[in-house]
């Protein structure tokens, strides 16, 4: 059910790479885990992927009861989930193995 939250990907992403980009070098080998239970606008996404990419930082999505396809133009790799307590094999090999 579409209850039309403030789920912001956008702002979440790019606060994120803000962090990564002004640490002075402390985070500039970080990623990104993005946990979230809604969609967003994808407005941004292009322009924020592209200065992950600058910055080297990969982006991991898990969307809980989220389809894989709403966050992909967000991440490098995507994934639905219905929980994180019970994560499939792929999952949990793509959010431990970095």
């Amino acid at each position: 059910v579409d209850c039309g939250g403030g789920t912001d990907i956008g702002g979440a992403l790019e606060r994120a790479l803000v962090l990564i980009r002004e640490s002075g070098g402390v985070l500039r080998k970080s990623d990104v885990v993005l946990v979230t239970d809604g969609e967003s606008d994808a407005g941004s996404a292009t322009s924020l992927r592209e200065e992950a990419r600058r910055l080297d930082v990969t982006v991991l999505g898990f969307g809980i009861e989220v389809a894989p396809s709403a966050l992909s133009p967000w991440c490098d790799e995507a994934h639905g989930v219905s929980s994180l307590e019970h994560l499939d094999q792929h999952a949990a090999e793509a959010m431990f193995a970095r």
